[in-house]
């Protein structure tokens, strides 16, 4: 929008000042003056300028602000370019939430004795990133003729003078795509509509027409989102992961090679060890049966006797401790063991898994763990696979990651051995493809 710029300029004929002032008013529009995008300017180098703002309903509510310009003892030499602080030009915020204005000029500063070298002194609301000052603004009508006679405003604009929360209730209300959210307006009373993050559109149009907010496909607009590796789209976003064999946040930046696999042969690897020294190890376990007694994660059947199956349950906590990067206890003192077995069941038990060691084309390697220590804490001893399967069983998968080097099989391809695989399928279920899954807990998980 534009709107006209007033003067006050000598009249050489009729020895007097000559003054053009204008006022706007948009009392019965949705628009307001932007406080945040627009100033108010003066220029001149004798020249005091006043803006009054006034409210809609015109009910006292009417303020009156302004500045001053001169030139000093220097004249036109003291006149810098870009620089609008008083000297040749001054500049000045206007309130919120106003829809009228009007421009005037103190007589007492006028250009009557100065006219040879400013005859005329401007004021105007100007958007303030369109205006870089000159210093023959002040000496010339190079202010007015750069702009037309018109300087450019900038306005807000809202729907009505309700909130969102009173809006909402409305049958009128305007944000009406089912991805759209509603903003009060910083600028006076009212709201208005936006497309939901990660959507683009008409927030005014319904969902079913196809100028209403639409997902945007970040994969398509790669010099806009980037993602140094694996893009997938999703509805109001995207995620970006490293491709497998490698690790990194590829949000940020190439992922580095080598390090994912590594990872996971690691994990394994670390896991059969550890198996093997609990395995050497049970029978000294069982002397400090008195000692394990009192740890606060004690196993279920440490009232009873330390068996083989007792490891089984132990190795079941270590290997959470692993997937998750996670104590056995928290500091509020919550069993991970219950986490887990809980995340199991609600289908979320990814979200506790070390974000380190996620990748998409390693989650069948993820989901076996995950069933692997569900077997494993079993609360029914007698339930648990042998400590001798568990071995087993991560051999198997060391030697599949290993002999894949990198171009890991899908889900599907990762199979429990028949013996164990029956006793899985009661706790597992789920969709591959989005990644959510859900357990049917039987009576024998921990409470």
């Amino acid at each position: 929008m534009r709107m006209d710029i007033s003067s006050a300029c000598y009249n050489e004929s009729s020895r007097n000042m000559s003054y053009n002032s204008w006022s706007l008013d948009l009392s019965d529009t949705p628009y307001r003056y932007s406080n945040s995008g627009n100033r108010f300017t003066a220029i001149g180098c004798r020249t005091l300028a006043y803006i009054a703002v006034g409210s809609p309903d015109d009910t006292g509510r009417r303020l009156r602000t302004g500045c001053v310009a001169t030139c000093g003892q220097g004249g036109a030499t003291g006149l810098t370019n870009g620089t609008c602080s008083g000297i040749g030009c001054c500049q000045t915020a206007i309130p919120n939430g106003f829809q009228k204005y009007e421009i005037r000029f103190d007589a007492n500063f006028n250009t009557t004795s100065i006219y040879n070298m400013s005859r005329c002194s401007y004021a105007a609301l100007v958007e303030a990133s369109s205006f870089t000052f000159s210093a023959n603004y002040s000496t010339s009508s190079a202010f007015y003729d750069y702009y037309g006679g018109q300087a450019p405003i900038v306005v807000d604009w809202s729907i009505g003078n309700k909130t969102c929360n009173e809006a909402h209730k409305m049958p009128d209300y305007a944000c009406v795509s089912s991805h759209s959210e509603c903003l009060n307006s910083s600028n006076g009373p009212g709201y208005f509509c936006n497309c939901s993050q990660g959507f683009q559109g008409n927030p005014y149009l319904k969902s079913d027409d196809p100028g209403s907010c639409k997902d945007i496909d970040e994969c398509k607009e790669a010099t806009k989102y980037h993602c140094y590796g694996k893009c997938t789209n999703t509805d109001g976003g995207f995620h970006c992961t490293c491709p497998f064999g490698t690790r990194g946040d590829a949000y940020k930046g190439p992922c580095d090679r080598g390090l994912a696999i590594g990872i996971c042969v690691s994990l394994l690897v670390a896991l059969t060890t550890l198996l093997g020294i609990e395995w050497i190890n049970y029978k000294h376990r069982i002397k400090r049966q008195d000692l394990m007694r009192k740890r606060d994660d004690c196993i279920p059947e440490m009232k009873f006797e330390l068996t083989d199956k007792s490891d089984v349950y132990s190795f079941g906590v270590v290997l959470l401790e692993l997937l998750t990067r996670r104590t056995p206890l928290s500091k509020d003192k919550v069993s991970l063991t219950s986490v887990f077995q809980e995340a199991m069941k609600e289908g979320n038990f990814l979200e506790l898994i070390d974000k380190e060691i996620m990748h998409e084309d390693i989650m069948g390697l993820i989901r076996e763990l995950a069933v692997l220590a569900c077997q494993c804490l079993v609360m029914a001893g007698e339930s648990r696979p042998a400590m001798s399967r568990v071995a087993e069983e991560l051999r198997r998968l060391e030697r599949l990651v290993q002999h894949h080097h990198g171009d890991l099989p899908d889900v599907s391809s990762f199979t429990l051995p028949a013996s164990l695989a029956t006793d899985t399928s009661e706790y597992f279920t789920g969709d591959e493809n989005t990644g959510r899954y859900s357990t049917i807990m039987s009576i024998e998980f921990a409470r």
